[in-house]
């Protein structure tokens, strides 16, 4: 599964709880529009190719000075892809080594940024002894982008009706050695690959006084819930959680915002807000979440950093079956 950055959970989960500068919410939306485009190409690449193409998603690769993000590689017949999403609208001309949109110059060259993860992913083969042609793969996955090459490039460059054909043709010539080799070209960039990219923004801690506190509800994102024995009930739309998703969700949501840190009980309580339910957040803590170390009398405890999808992506069939409790609690009660 393709998971959303950090950076991208971060702006997200602060988008719930206080108004974003507008820099942020330019920074969201913009990463909005880049995660949407990459998960409309996964679907087509897995409905159309029935997961034929071996490949990874979404990855950063270390440099020699920085890192480096891979949308999309895919490897067929000898040949590593590196695939760059754009998921732009409007009229893209590429004209003597410059892109202009709407006839207006770009600021960066799309190719260049390409051309990076290229030689970020060529560089690792050499050194590990991985014999893989390297090509690059633009991809404009708006099927409102219109693109003009006026010149001779060396890399694939695919609008949204070309990229089925394209997908398919790859599809046809994968070959048994792709499989055999695979192995070798995963572990060359897996010992260059980030464990994860953490996000640059951090929030003061100070500013937990001043977020939306409480459980939000994840329909509507209003925090005025009624707390049942089961179950959180929203008073604006009357969307129903089971009430302990409710409380891990909420704690995973504090992890993210405040990634810097690890979690403690005083944290929480004040992230949760005055009506939080102490012995039941101490409950669930104990439950679905490990103690890094004692301090004092207060418990620090791990903090992936992550939403509640990612964090307890393995734990997802318990969760699932906490829903259905709430339809069973409900009809019961009608009964």
């Amino acid at each position: 599964m393709r998971k959303m950055s950090q950076e991208y959970q971060y702006l997200q989960t602060l988008a719930t709880r206080i108004q974003l500068t507008t820099t942020e919410q330019q920074s969201l939306t913009q990463l909005q529009k880049g995660y949407h485009g990459e998960q409309i190409l996964d679907t087509l690449q897995e409905t159309l190719t029935q997961t034929k193409l071996p490949c990874i998603d979404d990855f950063y690769l270390k440099t020699n000075t920085s890192c480096v993000q891979i949308d999309k590689l895919l490897v067929v017949a000898g040949v590593a892809y590196v695939i760059d999403v754009k998921n732009y609208k409007g009229l893209y001309t590429y004209s003597q080594n410059e892109w202009l949109r709407n006839d207006i110059p770009l600021q960066e060259n799309i190719f260049e940024q390409l051309h990076h993860a290229m030689r970020a992913v060529r560089r690792i083969f050499l050194s590990e002894k991985v014999s893989l042609e390297v090509r690059g793969v633009l991809v404009f996955i708006d099927p409102q982008a219109t693109i003009d090459i006026q010149e001779n490039v060396n890399d694939v460059v695919l609008t949204y009706q070309e990229i089925a054909g394209w997908l398919l043709q790859l599809a046809s010539q994968v070959q048994p050695k792709d499989y055999a080799y695979e192995k070798n070209w995963r572990q060359a960039l897996r010992k260059q690959t980030l464990a994860k990219f953490p996000s640059p923004r951090k929030l003061p801690l100070q500013q937990l006084a001043h977020l939306k506190h409480g459980i939000c509800c994840r329909n509507c994102g209003d925090n005025h819930l009624t707390e049942t024995s089961f179950y959180m009930e929203c008073c604006h739309c009357h969307h129903r959680e089971p009430k302990e998703t409710a409380y891990v969700r909420t704690i995973c949501d504090c992890g993210v915002l405040f990634h810097d840190r690890e979690l403690t009980i005083g944290m929480l309580c004040q992230f949760f807000g005055e009506s939080v339910n102490r012995r039941y957040l101490k409950e669930m803590l104990a439950r679905h979440f490990e103690v890094k170390r004692h301090s004092g009398s207060t418990c620090l405890y791990y903090n992936q950093e992550k939403l509640f999808i990612y964090w307890f992506s393995n734990k997802m069939d318990y969760f699932k079956g906490l829903e259905k409790r709430i339809t069973w609690t409900v009809r019961t009660k009608r009964r």
